[in-house]
């Protein structure tokens, strides 16, 4: 056993920063700090042993820097082979505080250290790595330091004192390998003490039982019995070019502010007023399990944080569809699973509420933005805005919808009848139909596609439909087997509708056909009554259609219904006058404006 003795000097949570407003005060504001937490140094003796990992006290309630029984330090240090090693001390006794809690003793065993070798003091040793692997370097900012411990908290200032005020040291062992005799402990985190106010200026903190704070790269969450005390929040620092979403619930009444240009330094404590906007229904950011299924009638709104799988429930095939609404949702996380950004299991009618703005985005190789299970039907209404976006990670040709089927995946019927939907597929997929089949065999069906209002625009991924079918390849002549790519039929009988193909694909039809003679792109009928506002259809590049077939590789098949365009339908939903199109519309961009 090798005791070394040390002398550190703290350098405690310098209360004096404040956020440097870009917003008029009634947005946010900040107050001066508080003047008992400003200037506190400590200093401490300390003797390094090994062992230990109990919760510790960096910072009291009454903002002062002082030593607690139980308190630990962990060390992070080299040994002779160059590994990384953790050491954490003996919890402190009575005995080992001195000066009124601002000097301590503490004892660590480091076994084989290297001298001159790099060392990293982390306290309350809770905040430190449980495993560091071979080869870390403790000099790496937070490298060593767990974030998610910081990822639930309590919203007081007792808690953050017990386990969240970090501090770090940084420096090397001596050529003797032993501490240095000098040390400068950093506080590493900024700390919020936060007033939620509702969108009339009245404080909530009284009844906010939920607070989610994320910055563009960690999110916090703090569960909280409600008080009208501030919630306290600590944090990695935040840059100016950082944004910080707030969203605080009751449960019933979610408060959500952005706040930009506010750079929050370590060592600061940051009193913040947020004044907020108000909205209802199930907060995103609160989710935390691995799947999240929604109930008929539920609202969602705000940012999902977390991979957590959004779906609908099952329903039967002819049963009442689950309706869903929409209130501002941001569905967009990276390896988010493998689902779609949202799985609708069943019959399901998604409500985009009045004025919101919502973006569901799939980010796991070639899943839709949303889709709708086969047999079943997916219903898009309301005045709000959607842009849903298939996965475009993947390279391989074998996305998914924006809004339909993932790749290699049969899809249900798609019914429009309101708001401003903007559908991206994935490579290989349609904005608004059938994801793609990569060398393959079988087939990929989608279900038939209704638009009656709204104003949509749907764009291909490579080698997709911007609405039918998509990508289809078949290589090798084994046997008969075939891969198939078949959309249903398209009608489109109100509203304003853009669509694009992807490469060598109709805006409106088929996909690519990339494979041999035993593969197929098929699309049934395509239908545009004199009802619609607007009509736009634009081929991909080196495709023959606008409204139609797509190109062929290898005497590979297309087929594609009857195009109609400027009828009415009659009592059965049969077309009825319009001009019918057998070899479908080469024009493009070609433009029905009745």
């Amino acid at each position: 056993m090798m005791k070394l003795k040390q002398y550190i000097t703290m350098a405690v949570l310098a209360l004096a920063g404040t956020i440097m407003t870009g917003c008029s005060s009634e947005d946010i504001t900040t107050e001066a700090p508080q003047p008992e937490r400003q200037n506190k140094t400590v200093t401490l003796t300390t003797t390094i042993t090994r062992d230990g990992s109990e919760a510790t006290r960096a910072l009291t309630v009454a903002g002062v820097k002082t030593f607690a029984v139980g308190d630990q330090i962990a060390v992070f240090y080299k040994n002779t082979n160059g590994e990384t090693e953790k050491a954490e001390s003996e919890a402190l006794t009575e005995t080992d505080i001195h000066n009124e809690g601002k000097n301590a003793t503490f004892t660590v065993k480091l076994t084989d250290p290297a001298a001159g070798g790099a060392v990293r003091y982390i306290y309350p040793a809770a905040m430190a790595v449980e495993t560091v692997g071979t080869g870390i370097d403790p000099t790496n900012d937070y490298n060593t330091i767990v974030i998610e411990h910081l990822k639930s908290q309590d919203g007081t200032l007792a808690t953050i004192a017990a386990n969240y005020d970090l501090a770090v040291y940084d420096g090397t062992l001596t050529d003797g390998a032993t501490l240095p005799a000098n040390a400068t402990l950093q506080n590493r985190l900024a700390i919020l003490e936060l007033t939620v106010k509702n969108a009339s200026g009245a404080p909530v903190n009284g009844s906010v039982t939920k607070l989610s704070v994320y910055d563009g790269t960690n999110h916090y969450i703090i569960s909280r019995t409600p008080a009208a005390d501030p919630i306290y929040v600590a944090l990695e620092p935040v840059s100016s070019d950082q944004t910080i979403e707030f969203c605080a619930t009751d449960g019933t009444t979610n408060y959500r502010k952005k706040v930009t240009g506010k750079p929050l330094d370590r060592s600061n404590l940051y009193p913040v007023r947020l004044t907020t906007a108000e909205d209802t229904g199930t907060p995103l950011e609160f989710l935390t399990g691995t799947k999240y299924t929604v109930q008929n009638g539920e609202t969602l709104s705000g940012r999902l944080l977390r991979n957590t799988r959004i779906q609908t429930p099952e329903t039967d095939e002819n049963g009442e569809p689950i309706t869903v609404t929409l209130d501002g949702v941001d569905i967009n996380v990276i390896n988010l699973g493998k689902y779609p950004g949202i799985d609708c299991l069943g019959n399901t009618n998604l409500v985009l509420a009045d004025g919101s703005v919502n973006h569901v985005t799939a980010n796991y190789q070639n899943k839709a933005g949303i889709r709708i299970a086969e047999g079943f039907t997916l219903t898009i209404s309301g005045n709000g805005t959607l842009t849903a976006t298939g996965c475009v990670r993947n390279s391989t040709a074998n996305g998914g919808a924006g809004i339909g089927g993932s790749g290699s995946t049969n899809c249900g019927n798609i019914v429009i009848t309101g708001g401003t939907i903007t559908a991206q597929g994935g490579e290989g997929a349609a904005g608004i139909g059938c994801g793609a089949l990569a060398n393959s065999t079988g087939t990929v069906k989608c279900g038939n596609i209704t638009i009656s209002g709204g104003n949509v625009t749907a764009t291909g991924g490579k080698y997709g439909a911007g609405i039918g079918s998509g990508y289809v390849e078949k290589k090798g002549n084994s046997g008969l087997a075939q891969a198939r790519n078949i959309c249903g039929n398209i009608e489109i009988t109100g509203g304003t509708m853009t669509a694009k193909g992807g490469t060598k694909a109709a805006g409106i039809g088929c996909g690519y056909n990339g494979g041999n003679r035993f593969a197929e792109a098929k699309c049934g009928t395509i239908t545009i009554t004199s009802g619609v506002t607007k009509v736009t259809a634009r081929k991909g590049s080196n495709a023959p259609k606008s409204i139609g077939t797509g190109a062929s590789s290898q005497d590979g098949v297309q087929t594609c219904g009857t195009v109609t365009i400027g009828c009415t339908l009659d009592g059965d939903g049969n077309p009825v006058g319009g001009t019918e199109y057998d070899d479908g519309i080469s024009t493009s961009p070609y433009t029905y404006e009745p």
